[in-house]
């Protein structure tokens, strides 16, 4: 009988090579998970480390945010009672405005009344201011006039000498307007010792008689007074310059002159002024 050889199925031998990868495979896939279990344990120990770490700051800030809470509770109430005690304050200053507003009121009223006062009182002042503007106005022209008389004041003597013959003319037309003063001058200067107080005359002739007998106009009255006449004028000055009688008085006699005893020309002139008012030509009781 022929030898039977022990021999092993092919699918035996395919199993068994199935068998083996397959172990094989799975020791792979062990080492491999182990591996990664401790790579991910590797990980989770660093995560454990900064978890800690992460924790210890996260208490830090949350203390620090504790007591920053603690201080913002604290000015928060201290707020509270500074609003407290504003708001107390703004109710009493309320108060306050409402009495205040009352007076104003009341102010207001009793100034329209001083205003319509003052008004009247304003307008009576502006018509006295209207009045004293007049008059400034007024004193302010005769001031002007009295200036321009005074611009140039001379002594007689020094007015004749600078004047031409037939010029001297007086500042005063209206010469009753300073009458009074020339008068006082007149009676300063010594006249009246012989024209007499009221110039009715006396050791000389009377300036009230209608004969003036050297002439009555501005430029001889002038001289005459100035210079003198005859024995009694230096040199004989008057009659020198050519002034001649033109009439004849009762009383004749030379003229004293008077260009150093009368101060001004002004004064002079407001003597001749004077006597143009008793001139027998200004008396109504009188005439010439």
């Amino acid at each position: 009988m022929p030898e039977r050889k022990n021999t092993i199925p092919i699918w035996v031998w395919i199993v068994g090579a199935v068998l083996v990868i397959g172990c094989i495979f799975a020791g792979y896939r062990t080492i491999e998970t182990r591996q990664h279990l401790e790579a991910v344990k590797s990980k989770l120990v660093s995560v454990k480390h900064l978890a800690a770490k992460t924790a210890a700051e996260s208490d830090a800030q949350i203390n620090e945010l504790q007591i920053k809470l603690d201080q913002a509770t604290s000015e928060i109430g201290q707020l509270r009672n500074n609003l407290d005690t504003a708001q107390s304050q703004l109710k009493e200053r309320a108060s306050s405005l409402e009495t205040m507003r009352s007076e104003l009121e009341s102010a207001k009223q009793s100034a329209a009344k001083t205003a319509a006062e003052a008004d009247a009182q304003i307008n009576e002042l502006q018509t006295k201011l209207d009045q004293a503007t007049s008059e400034i106005g007024q004193l302010r022209n005769k001031l002007d006039k009295v200036v321009e008389v005074h611009a140039e004041i001379m002594t007689p003597l020094e007015r004749v000498a600078s004047t031409p013959k037939g010029q001297l003319k007086s500042p005063y037309p209206d010469f009753a307007s300073v009458a009074e003063e020339g008068h006082r001058k007149y009676m300063a200067a010594g006249c009246n010792g012989c024209h007499g107080g009221g110039g009715g005359g006396g050791m000389a002739a009377p300036v009230t008689n209608p004969i003036w007998i050297y002439g009555d106009d501005d430029d001889t009255l002038f001289r005459l007074i100035t210079l003198g006449t005859g024995k009694l004028s230096p040199d004989d000055a008057f009659r020198k310059l050519g002034y001649k009688r033109k009439g004849s008085e009762f009383v004749v006699g030379p003229m004293p002159h008077f260009g150093k005893i009368i101060k001004t020309d002004d004064d002079l002139w407001k003597i001749i002024a004077w006597m143009r008012t008793v001139h027998c030509s200004r008396r109504v009781e009188d005439r010439c």
